[in-house]
């Protein structure tokens, strides 16, 4: 990551009010720009190690995130279908960034992923789709739920419910 940061173009995009001058700064993070293609090194403030920090937009189009939970007697993939939008730009917070809309809405895909012990990290893929999860799920041999444009509350909760008995069943009968 070292080397892939230094053979960018370098612009310095930390404050200076820190009493430390530009030239100073040997020790950092380098944050790499994707669409600018750029790399700069900022303050760290871990004066022991460089990591490397990538700073980019996501794109527009379909996604999917997914994370996984322990239930206490299984694990729960939790995966939601999602549509990128083009998010507003963060100048002064350099991170990656994307936005997305959770399908079917808001409302519905916020509230399957809580009721289902979604977490507030989850990873997020452009080419990953549900199916791909679902394979992986069957190898595991974990719960997968699916949170998709045919979603409703209602039928979500019933799933979950019956989830949880299928679980308890499977393993008392092993």
């Amino acid at each position: 990551a070292d080397e892939f940061a230094r053979t960018l173009k370098k612009s310095v995009i930390v404050e200076l009010d820190d009493k430390v001058a530009a030239e100073e700064q040997v020790d950092g993070d380098y944050v790499v720009d994707e669409k600018h293609k750029s790399c700069s090194l900022t303050e760290s403030g871990v004066r022991k190690a460089e990591t490397a920090r990538l700073v980019f937009t996501s794109k527009v189009g379909k996604g999917c995130t997914a994370t996984v939970v322990d239930m206490g007697n299984r694990f729960r993939l939790i995966v939601n279908d999602v549509e990128c939008i083009e998010p507003k730009p963060l100048p002064k917070l350099p991170v990656a960034s994307a936005l997305w809309k959770p399908m079917p809405d808001f409302e519905v895909g916020a509230g399957a992923w809580i009721l289902a012990g979604g977490t507030h990290h989850s990873c997020f893929s452009y080419d990953l789709t549900a199916e791909y999860w679902e394979d992986y799920a069957e190898i595991a041999g974990i719960e997968m739920v699916h949170i998709d444009e045919h979603t409703n509350i209602s039928e979500f909760k019933k799933e979950l419910r019956m989830n949880e008995v299928y679980y308890l069943l499977n393993k008392s009968l092993c």
